[in-house]
Order: C-alpha cells, then sequence, then structure tokens
C-alpha cells in the first residue's frame, strides 16, 4: 500500500511543481508574398508535440511546418491588405491571438490632385425668408407731365 501511494506521488508530482502547459505566445509574424506564407515565431506551439492550428479572421490556415517555437503557413489568396487576426491554438486547446498587417504599411502620402466636380444636384427646398433691408433714398419729385396725364 505504501508503495502505491509512494508511486502515485512520484508520479503526480511534475504537474504540482511545473503547472499545467503555458498558453501558445506568438512573438512576430512575417509574410513571404512571393510564397504566400506567414512565418510565425514564438513559444509554446507544440506542448505535447502535436501540430497546433492557426486562424486567420476565423478561417483555417493549413499549417505547412511547426514546431515548439515556429509556425509556417499559407494565407489565403488573393489576401487584400490590412490588418487580421491570427489565433494560434495548441494540441490541448490553448489559444493566443496575434494581429498580422497584410500588405504596405507606412505614413500617409501626400494629398492627390482635386478631382473634377460632380454634376449638380437636385434644387432643395427654400429656405426662410431672411430680414427686411434697410429703406432706400428717396426718390425725385414727379413733374407736372405726370399731373396732365392724371387729369
Amino acid at each position: 500500500m505504501r508503495s502505491i501511494t509512494l508511486t502515485a506521488l512520484l508520479l503526480l508530482a511534475p504537474l504540482c511543481v511545473f503547472g499545467a502547459p503555458a498558453n501558445p505566445v506568438v512573438q512576430s509574424g512575417r509574410i513571404n508574398y512571393t510564397s504566400n506564407q506567414v512565418t510565425l515565431t514564438g513559444s509554446n506551439f507544440q506542448p505535447e508535440k502535436n501540430a497546433p492550428s492557426v486562424l486567420f479572421d476565423g478561417a483555417n490556415l493549413k499549417v505547412d511546418s511547426s514546431s515548439n517555437t515556429q509556425i509556417v503557413a499559407t494565407l489565403p489568396a488573393n489576401t487584400p491588405a490590412g490588418t487580421f487576426r491570427l489565433t494560434v491554438k495548441d494540441s490541448l486547446g490553448n489559444s493566443s491571438n496575434f494581429d498580422l498587417t497584410y500588405g504596405a504599411t507606412g505614413p500617409q502620402g501626400p494629398i492627390g490632385p482635386a478631382g473634377s466636380a460632380g454634376p449638380q444636384g437636385l434644387m432643395g427646398n427654400p429656405g426662410p425668408a431672411g430680414p427686411a433691408g434697410p429703406t432706400g433714398p428717396k426718390g425725385p419729385a414727379g413733374g407736372p407731365t405726370f399731373l396732365r396725364r392724371i387729369l
């Protein structure tokens, strides 16, 4: 009985000392635009020597090769430029997220030339009447010709 208890303690001791395996950690991602592959560098990708999975904005990527510190996966064809969420999941179900920017990045360029004017839009509703303007100067008095015509 004593040897069974001692054996059980010895078998469980490594779990207490080392704890559960750590989550995968992605430290960097490098894209090869010629082969359309991404190389992820980090740690804890294969805690039990089983290949990890990689999600690219929720879609599974084909993992071409992997080790505990590196993953090479093929990106989707016709990937547009932008920043995408990668999720690395090990065989134990532990996961880690990493944002990967695909395409050229850098400072914003200079403002381009103004484009041509578009077509005139539809006439809108009339606005409210404005305030009355100031009274103008008094005009000249009428002459005798004016009076003869009236009479």
